[in-house]
């Protein structure tokens, strides 16, 4: 979250990953990532607690 790791998974077999994270906020709010692999471009959804997603954006490793 604004360029800070909050989280690290290793995949396999290019499954879906469900990582449990917390938003740096005062208090902590939880909330968690989902990602696919492919096909194509990976994708990250963030999902928040009161049911917000945001696509994030893809970047250069």
């Amino acid at each position: 979250m604004d360029g800070k790791e909050v989280a690290h998974e290793t995949t396999a077999h290019d499954r879906p990953v469900v990582l449990p994270i917390e938003l740096p906020t005062d208090p902590p709010t939880p909330a968690e990532v989902r990602t696919a692999a492919g096909p194509g471009v990976p994708r990250c959804i963030l999902h928040l607690p009161d049911g917000e997603q945001h696509v994030m954006s893809p970047r250069p490793y």
